[in-house]
């Protein structure tokens, strides 16, 4: 089955603001998730050496960090996807609503709009606040956790030390090392919400790069006549997946080589559905001809190669408009370009 790319706000956030999330992640959470996992380890060993009950308290305390860290993850790691889906809505929305300001404010209906924004903008700063509550609440946890397992030993080994059962050198090192034992863990409950925003962040992006790519298989055939070529849609029909309605029901229509086709309509009739099925974006009933070859069995890479689109509002991007037209064509010579902005009426 076929069904759409996600629109364009839902695109926005994973593309900036998760990248920027999955970066903190990679870069801080990540490196203190290793420190944590060796740094206590031969911390333990040297404890191991000095003096066996100290390194038997720590051992035994050592898994109350990870189980309480579990718990309240479960919830934030909940909060946290749901933030994100609140952030992919309200950039949805409100790309929607820059996109058509001008319409917006010619039906009067652009302050409307603006208190949506607001009330959504508020909803997703609550939504925030509450992960924040669980990120702080963790990292409370986790203090107290290490306060009162150092003082654990700390007792522990004043009283030994009291009875004479520890000597004074080792009594100084078990206490020197217990402290950095615990140390890493209290900055991995510090960096808490950034992994799990990092690693929530990581899955959004992942489950959109790996998601699969509905479109025709295409072929291997190339079309070795120059051209432009004559291009024929037969009795197409296509229907989206979520509506009963087909978006084309039957259309056929001839374009000549060198011809020119203005397709007018009312918005939803179906111009944009059939200049992306042009594409090959999707499998049709009927049949799309390219100089009378089937448009599934040519390479699509190849064809989309050939196809220049031109949007309603182009856009210059910084630098020359030398470097804006070897976008298409990095290689291209000056001769080629001013051939390019002549054929285009843009020379002057």
């Amino acid at each position: 089955p076929w069904t759409p790319r996600p629109d364009t706000g839902t695109l926005i956030d994973p593309a900036v603001g998760s990248i920027d999330d999955l970066e903190i992640f990679l870069a801080r959470y990540f490196p203190q998730m290793m420190v944590t996992a060796a740094v206590p380890t031969v911390i333990w060993l040297g404890a191991l050496r000095q003096d066996w009950v100290s390194a038997a308290i720590l051992l035994g305390t050592l898994p109350l960090i990870p189980i309480f860290m579990v718990l309240i993850g479960r919830q934030a790691e909940k909060l946290s996807e749901r933030q994100i889906d609140r952030m992919n809505r309200l950039s949805g929305h409100f790309l929607d609503v820059v996109r058509g300001l001008d319409t917006l404010k010619r039906f009067g209906q652009s302050r409307q709009h603006g208190k949506t924004v607001y009330r959504q903008s508020e909803a997703f700063r609550s939504a925030t606040m509450k992960a924040l509550r669980v990120a702080f609440l963790s990292g409370m946890v986790l203090e107290l956790i290490a306060s009162l397992s150092m003082a654990f030993i700390a007792v522990a080994v004043g009283l030994r030390l009291i009875h004479g059962n520890i000597s004074f050198q080792t009594a100084l090192m078990v206490l020197v090392l217990t402290p950095e034992f615990y140390i890493p863990w209290r900055n991995l409950g510090a960096k808490f919400h950034d992994g799990l925003k990092g690693a929530t962040a990581a899955r959004k992006i992942f489950d959109l790069m790996d998601a699969p790519v509905y479109a025709l298989a295409g072929g291997s055939e190339r079309i070795h006549d120059p051209g432009p070529w004559p291009i024929r849609f037969d009795n197409v029909s296509f229907t989206y997946p979520s509506r009963t309605r087909p978006a084309l029901s039957q259309v056929s229509l001839s374009i000549p080589a060198h011809g020119h086709l203005a397709l007018v309509g009312a918005s939803g009739s179906g111009k944009t559905t059939l200049a992306q099925l042009l594409l090959g974006s999707a499998p049709t009933a009927g049949d799309i001809l390219v100089a009378e070859r089937p448009l599934k069995t040519l390479d699509l890479d190849w064809w989309r190669s050939q196809i220049t689109w031109v949007t309603q509002r182009p856009y210059l991007f910084s630098g020359s408009i030398r470097d804006n037209l070897r976008l298409a064509q990095p290689n291209a010579t000056d001769e080629a370009l001013w051939m390019a902005l002549n054929q285009a009426y843009a020379w002057d």
